[in-house]
């Protein structure tokens, strides 16, 4: 039927690789379960309470109550992967800007851009669209200080590096994720890497130079 994994998460990790391998290989064999994983993801996407565009994923069906931005992250990431073979995505990317973008802004209604390069701006772990709350980790703890989620999808999803929403959760993984030692959070380190490398310029030089020497 097309599931990878009972939840969501598991089920766009294996999505993404299995939409990677056929969009590397191009072989037949890997079409037809790549888009049944996708047609999952898709079904299982939150829509707003009007039950019109799409949003964010939790851990199984569809809730706009909860959408989990690591379960989420994923999901764009697989569906990144099934866009660049060719496959049906649907408007899957299109409601995921819509829950980037409302997301951030409920987790962030204070947020007033000054400078570029100091500006931070932190990404919700759990955002309920019915009521608008968000619940979010402590800037630099170990757990649930998502901003290098909503980095990536921001990147995924069309943002340059001179969006203030993109380059504000930027800015926040420079002062509060930069490893400085291993073993680190290399989960951070994983969507970090993929994000600063993506908006590049002088955080990447310096993300990289440090990084690149820790995993080594």
């Amino acid at each position: 039927d097309g599931l990878w994994g009972d939840r969501n998460y598991e089920h766009a990790v294996a999505t993404m690789a299995i939409a990677e391998a056929y969009a590397m290989s191009n072989d037949p064999a890997l079409k037809g379960p790549s888009q049944k994983g996708i047609d999952i993801i898709l079904a299982r996407q939150a829509k707003d309470k009007s039950g019109g565009y799409g949003l964010g994923w939790d851990y199984k069906g569809p809730n706009p109550a909860r959408m989990d931005s690591s379960v989420s992250g994923w999901c764009v990431m697989a569906l990144k992967s099934g866009s660049a073979g060719g496959l049906n995505i649907g408007n899957g990317m299109e409601g995921a800007k819509q829950y980037l973008e409302k997301a951030w802004k409920a987790l962030n209604k204070d947020f007033k851009a000054k400078d570029p390069y100091t500006d931070t701006s932190n990404f919700p772990y759990t955002w309920n669209s019915e009521t608008d709350e968000c619940k979010v980790g402590t800037p630099g703890s170990n757990e649930h200080d998502m901003a290098p989620v909503g980095a990536l999808c921001a990147v995924f999803l069309g943002y340059k590096a001179d969006d203030v929403m993109l380059n504000s959760m930027a800015n926040h993984i420079m002062k509060y994720q930069f490893p400085t030692a291993y073993p680190c959070n290399t989960y951070y380190m994983y969507y970090n890497t993929l994000a600063i490398f993506q908006v590049a310029g002088e955080r990447w030089e310096k993300w990289n130079g440090k990084v690149r020497d820790l995993l080594v």
